[in-house]
């Protein structure tokens, strides 16, 4: 016979906060192998010159800050 005063236990297990973590670890992980493999390896590039350089004039405009 059932008590009253007993309530219906459901017992769950959610895996769905275990996956989360699971899977971020994965991503962490997977991120540091991709960055410790990775070649820096660059490209040789042929930059333009130019015959003649021109230098262009530096502009010092005074400003002055008054506080109240």
């Amino acid at each position: 016979m059932r008590l009253l005063d007993e309530p219906d236990l459901v017992c769950q297990i959610n895996i769905v906060p275990m996956i989360d973590v699971i899977k971020s670890d994965f991503d962490l992980v997977f991120s540091w192998i991709a960055l410790f493999l990775a070649k820096e390896e660059g490209l040789a590039v042929n930059l333009p010159s130019s015959a003649a350089t021109q230098t262009q004039q530096q502009l010092s405009i005074p400003i002055t800050v008054t506080v109240w």
